[in-house]
């Protein structure tokens, strides 16, 4: 999977879609314009859903089981986040691995939990 930076603090959303719909940035905030106001201020998981569905043809299915799918969109709340952003902060988790569109590099998932102290929630996985 190819890893997708976020332009602003606030558009991890559309960089997630991105990155699970293999697309680019400027596709994906497309899509996200179709059902979401201003999505570089950022986007509802429902958002996320309906947009991966609507225009790539992509099904999510919501889980908040820690068992992770090969490839999801899960949601991180982390302190530094939770301060900016109450409904958290988008990132990819393939496999063992995440990709995080703020930092704009992937690291191992537990490294990325221990480093910013985060609970995982609201995991959308593709379906096969």
């Amino acid at each position: 999977m190819r890893l997708i930076k976020q332009r602003t603090t606030m558009d991890c959303g559309i960089a997630s879609l991105a990155m699970i719909a293999g697309t680019n940035y400027r596709a994906a905030k497309r899509a996200l314009e179709e059902v979401s106001a201003c999505p570089e201020h950022g986007v509802l998981v429902r958002e996320i859903e309906e947009a991966a569905w609507d225009t790539f043809r992509v099904r999510l299915h919501r889980s908040m089981t820690q068992r992770h799918p090969r490839s999801v969109v899960t949601v991180l709340w982390s302190g530094e986040r939770a301060r900016q952003s109450p409904g958290g902060h988008l990132i990819v988790v393939d496999g063992p691995w995440v990709l995080c569109p703020k930092e704009g590099r992937s690291r191992a998932l537990a490294e990325y939990l221990k480093r910013f102290g985060g609970r995982t929630g609201a995991f959308l996985g593709r379906k096969k």
